[in-house]
């Protein structure tokens, strides 16, 4: 195999990484693996692998790619990995066909919240009343309530999400995040649920074949939704998230969040990489990950990009159980959740060793979580 024919995903130790392994290896491509942050990952042991390196951290993995696999196709399963290439664009665009949006440090800037709602606004969606603050510094009078504090960048604090009812909360609020960290104060909308439009984006289309209806997450997280055609949402909601991809000249894969309020739909952001519930979306019908690699190939994909979607469940095993253990679903209701759920991200019949080893890792965890009390 030369190196214009290799298939790389870098990530970490995540079910968004082994997704990704499974979206390729279940149809037949093997990838390479770049993991950082975990030497032993229940991912390594996967079927689907064909080769991996393991890094301390997302930097050295980028040296990996760099000095290993000059002509690869590169799926970037970390808002890290695909910030720092993006910041290398000029070079690595020379070498590997990536997600980006076609300069240097562009990609980055649009994972700021501030820009991303400009964006979002000029495409023609609506957007909650937002204020950028720092942690440090924020002028309480200006502040809509109920309000959200969230970071600036995901790459800076993750999805970490606090609720200020009032002026009270805010103190508390603020001890949820470092001092560093460039915040952003939003209004408070009460959702009636939350969906993510799952999309690939290339130079001769923007496909977006179906969205997820979150049923539960954790941390942010979708860990148990329901995948439905794209058809169900409005076209001119639709057309706008076409419309604000096309304004990023963005070329990937991407998810972008919005709430639900009644017929309204609120923007909340977009992840330019590799959205995890784009697994659930391959379950369902739709291989988008396999038509960027083929469209990277200049193969064409066309029966792929007008794939049919089946309405189906879709399950993360293990980080969903952690609504069990809140008492926010009773035992014998999530287990006939689990077990109908035609998408579960985990469990695989034909790749059953990676299962078997967060299975064991997550029993030990509940057995320390027991003894605890």
């Amino acid at each position: 195999m030369s190196d214009t024919d290799k298939l790389v995903i870098i990530g970490s130790s995540h079910h968004n990484t082994y997704s990704m392994i499974r979206c390729f290896g279940e149809s037949g491509v093997q990838p390479e693996v770049i993991l950082y942050g975990k030497s032993d990952s229940f991912l390594l042991h996967s079927r689907f692998v064909k080769g991996c390196f393991v890094a301390d951290n997302a930097e050295d993995a980028l040296v990996m790619l760099k000095d290993n696999y000059k002509g690869a196709v590169v799926i970037a399963c970390t808002d890290d990995i695909a910030s720092l290439m993006d910041k290398e664009y000029d070079n690595l665009i020379q070498h590997f066909k990536f997600f980006n949006c076609g300069r240097n440090g562009r990609l980055t800037e649009y994972m700021k919240k501030t820009k991303q709602i400009a964006a979002a606004e000029q495409a023609g969606l609506r957007v909650p009343i937002t204020i950028e603050a720092s942690s440090m510094d924020i002028d309480l009078s200006n502040i809509p309530y109920p309000c959200i504090l969230r970071p600036l960048e995901s790459i800076h604090g993750g999805k970490n999400i606090q609720v200020c009812y009032s002026k009270k909360d805010i103190p508390s609020a603020l001890n949820a995040f470092d001092n560093n960290v460039k915040l952003l104060v939003q209004e408070f909308v009460f959702k009636d649920y939350e969906i993510v439009l799952v999309g690939l984006s290339t130079a001769e289309r923007i496909i977006i074949p179906a969205y997820i209806h979150k049923l539960r997450d954790t941390k942010g997280g979708t860990t148990y939704s329901l995948v439905k055609p794209i058809e169900d949402i409005p076209v001119s909601v639709v057309n706008s998230c076409k419309k604000l991809v096309a304004g990023m000249s963005y070329n990937g894969l991407f998810g972008i969040e919005l709430m639900c309020k009644g017929d309204d739909y609120y923007f909340v952001e977009i992840n330019l990489r590799n959205d995890a519930t784009t697994y659930a979306v391959n379950v369902a019908g739709c291989n988008l990950p396999l038509a960027f690699w083929k469209n990277c190939h200049g193969e064409n994909a066309d029966e792929i990009f007008t794939s049919s979607i089946r309405q189906i469940y879709s399950i993360v095993e293990f980080n969903d159980f952690v609504s069990v253990l809140k008492c926010k679903v009773g035992i014998i209701k999530w287990f006939r959740e689990c077990k109908a759920s035609e998408c579960k991200y985990f469990y695989s019949s034909v790749d059953p060793e990676p299962y078997k080893i967060r299975r064991k890792e997550f029993v030990s965890f509940l057995m320390k979580r027991i003894f605890k009390f």
